[in-house]
C-alpha cells in the first residue's frame, strides 16, 4: 500500500536534495525519511533515489514517479478543497412544494434519507395543489404529477421540468365494501358506486380506462374528496368506497387482503412524476446535490 505521507516525503526529498533537509522541513528524523523512501521502493520494486555519503540523485524511474506524484497530490488537494467547500455549502434551508399522492408516497421517504446524510440541512416540505408559482412563494424544488393524456400547460419559462417516472395507479376497494355493494364488473359500473376522489389533479374525478385501442374517461362521484392520500387509503380500507390509489400505496394492502384490485386489464398509467426547479444559471450547491440525488433515485429504471 502507498501512503500519501510517503509520497509527500518523496517529493520533499527530491525538491530539497537531501534526506536531512526534508526531515527538518517536515519535523521528522532523517531515519524516518529514509524508511519512508525505502517503503516506497519496496512497494514499487524499483530504485527511486541513488544515495551516497555526500550526494543524492534521482533515477529515471524516480523522475517519472516524481512527476506523477506531483500531479496526483495536486488533484488530491483540489478534491479535498472541493469537498470542504461542498461541506460548507451543504447547510441551511431547502423549501419543497409537492402535490399530494406521489409526493408523500414516493418523494418524502427519500427526503428523510437525504436529511440523514446531510444533518445540517433543514427541510420545509409543503403538500398542496399543483400550479403554485414556486418562485413567487420562494420554493426551491417542486414535484407534481402530470396527466400524460392531456395537452400539458407549458408553464413558466422561469421553471425547469424533468420527467422522472410513470406513476401507476390501481382501482381498489375493500372486501367488506364489495360484499355490501357488489363488485363492479365494468368501469361504467363505477357510476353507481361511492368513489373516493384524491384531489391531486384539476380533473381528479375523471378516471381513465383502456377502451379498445383508445381510452375512456369516466367522471366519478362519491361522498368523500380529499387531497390527502392517507385519508383516501383509510377510507378505502375501512369500506367506505372505491378508490384510485398509487400502486406503491395499494400493493401491500392488496397482499394483506385489506383491499381488492379492480379492472386490472383496463388500467392506464396516465400520470408522470415531474421534478420542478428554478431555471437559474447556477443553483446553490445544496439544491443541486438534492436534485441529483432525487433524479438518481426516482428516474425510470430505479427500483422502489
Amino acid at each position: 500500500m502507498i501512503y500519501v505521507r510517503d509520497l509527500q516525503l518523496f517529493i520533499k526529498v527530491v525538491n530539497l536534495g537531501s534526506f536531512s533537509a526534508a526531515g527538518k522541513a517536515l519535523n521528522l528524523s532523517e531515519s524516518a525519511v529514509s524508511k519512508s523512501i525505502a517503503r516506497l521502493e519496496r512497494y514499487l520494486d524499483v530504485k527511486l533515489i541513488h544515495r551516497t555519503t555526500h550526494t543524492l540523485s534521482i533515477s529515471d524511474a524516480g523522475q517519472e514517479f516524481y512527476n506523477g506524484c506531483v500531479r496526483g497530490l495536486r488533484e488530491i488537494e483540489q478534491g479535498r478543497a472541493a469537498a470542504d467547500c461542498l461541506s460548507i455549502e451543504m447547510k441551511g434551508d431547502i423549501r419543497i412544494h409537492s402535490s399530494p399522492g406521489a409526493g408523500q408516497i414516493l418523494v418524502w421517504p427519500l427526503i428523510l434519507e437525504f436529511m440523514n446524510s446531510h444533518p445540517d440541512i433543514r427541510i420545509e416540505m409543503v403538500f398542496g395543489k399543483p400550479g403554485l408559482d414556486m418562485i413567487e412563494h420562494d420554493f426551491d424544488i417542486g414535484f407534481r404529477t402530470n396527466d400524460l393524456t392531456r395537452e400539458g400547460n407549458p408553464g413558466s419559462p422561469n421553471i425547469r421540468r424533468r420527467s422522472l417516472r410513470p406513476v401507476p395507479y390501481r382501482i381498489v376497494a375493500s372486501p367488506a365494501y364489495l360484499e355490501r355493494k357488489g363488485r363492479p364488473e365494468r368501469p361504467e359500473d363505477l357510476l353507481d358506486h361511492n368513489c373516493l376522489v384524491l384531489l391531486n389533479q384539476p380533473q381528479s374525478d375523471e378516471w381513465s380506462f383502456a377502451d379498445g385501442d383508445g381510452q375512456k374517461l369516466l367522471r366519478v362521484n362519491g361522498a368523500l374528496r380529499s387531497n390527502s392520500p392517507l385519508v383516501i387509503r383509510e377510507a378505502a380500507t375501512n369500506g367506505f368506497g372505491v378508490a384510485r390509489m398509487l400502486n406503491f400505496a395499494a400493493d401491500d394492502l392488496i397482499a394483506q387482503g385489506a383491499l381488492v384490485s379492480l379492472f386490472e386489464d383496463r388500467i392506464i398509467t396516465d400520470q408522470q412524476l415531474q421534478l420542478l426547479f428554478p431555471n437559474f444559471e447556477k443553483l446553490p450547491t445544496k439544491i443541486r446535490v438534492l436534485i441529483d440525488f432525487l433524479v438518481e433515485r426516482l428516474s425510470v429504471g430505479q427500483s422502489g
